[in-house]
């Protein structure tokens, strides 16, 4: 595994307002598989998740992020699809919905540049809790 830098931006909006917006600097372990990337990264205390192990796995045509540690979820990014996922906390479980309307990858052989996202998050009930934006911006960490 090579040592990565990811910059991380999201924006939650509810009713086209901004609820949280955020963007941090972290260091990240990642590899290229024949059929896609994975990156590993630590969540900022920032975002409320400190003390979460975040995997994205970068697809040609999906992403697929995982949490783990203080809550775990596992959310697939595919265009045009509602993805069930279910949220666990330390507070207790949820079942929600993605729907993504975006999804832009920048890649080549070697590594994905970036990760461009947009979507809705959805509670069962047929209830949007919010629209999200998440880019991420990858490029391998030099030693010094």
């Amino acid at each position: 595994m090579k040592n990565w830098q990811v910059k991380v931006s999201t924006i939650h909006k509810l009713d086209g307002d901004v609820i949280d917006e955020f963007e941090f600097f972290t260091q990240a372990k990642g590899i290229m598989k024949s059929d896609h990337f994975q990156i590993f990264y630590k969540e900022s205390e920032i975002t409320g998740m400190d003390g979460v192990l975040t995997k994205v796995e970068i697809f040609q045509g999906h992403v697929v992020l995982v949490r783990s540690g203080n809550c775990n979820q596992s959310m697939r990014f595919i265009v045009g699809e509602i993805q069930g996922f279910d949220y666990e906390t330390p507070y207790g479980n949820i079942s929600l919905g993605v729907k993504t309307a975006h999804l832009k990858i920048d890649r080549d052989d070697k590594q994905v540049h970036s990760v461009n996202l947009a979507y809705e998050i959805w509670a069962q009930e047929d209830r949007k809790l919010g629209d999200y934006q998440l880019r991420l911006s990858i490029q391998e960490a030099f030693k010094k």
